[in-house]
């Protein structure tokens, strides 16, 4: 897998350098893929260096450079590129709260994510998508509030719902909380009754 990695990086690098050369790599889209390769072989720094080469970067770019923080685990940086937005005179969309709800639930930034959940909404009137929902349900799960996420992944609508059962069935077996874990297990088996996996979580828990 590292080999793969690396190899699929080092192409990357080869086709960057000819974008560059070719005057292409200032431009929105094109800066906005080569940012986006760069973080998914966790070379942040290569995307930063990516981002700063697009003459005029804009919610696309941006929004791109908080995914890859959040994929390479670098929540607060995704935090402050999401907090400079608005200074810019540019409004986050909700693409932008996918990338910094992410970045907060992968570190359990509890506090953070209700923040971002509740901004999305009450300061942009952007209605929270199951992506949002998701993260948010990970962050609470993460911290122990297990509540609050079945609160939340109650509406999450089916089949989207289901990666988000999962992930809170999952804190329900690591926090040993059986009643809120039975009641997951029973929707994902009423979803799918050959997926036999939410038994295997639930019977870890007894």
């Amino acid at each position: 897998m590292a080999c793969a990695i690396l190899a699929a990086m080092e192409l990357g690098r080869q086709l960057h350098v000819t974008i560059t050369k070719s005057g292409f790599s200032s431009q929105v889209y094109v800066g906005r893929t080569i940012l986006d390769m760069y973080a998914k072989c966790a070379s942040i720094e290569d995307s930063i260096m990516a981002f700063h080469e697009v003459r005029a970067p804009n919610i696309v770019t941006f929004n791109a450079l908080i995914s890859g923080y959040a994929q390479n685990g670098r929540a607060q940086e995704a935090i402050n590129v999401c907090n400079e937005l608005p200074k810019l005179g540019i409004a986050p969309n909700n693409v932008t709260f996918i990338g910094v709800l992410s970045a907060c639930s992968h570190v359990g930034l509890v506090r953070a994510s209700l923040y971002y959940f509740n901004s999305m909404s009450l300061d942009y009137g952007i209605s929270p998508e199951f992506q949002h929902c998701s993260c948010l349900v990970d962050a609470l799960g993460r911290a122990g509030e297990l509540e609050k996420a079945h609160e939340i992944v109650t509406k999450i609508p089916f089949p989207e719902a289901i990666p988000a059962y999962r992930t809170l069935l999952a804190a329900c077996r690591n926090f040993g909380e059986l009643e809120i874990g039975q009641k997951i297990a029973k929707k994902v088996l009423e979803w799918d009754p050959h997926d036999h996996s939410p038994l295997n979580l639930i019977s870890s828990i007894f």
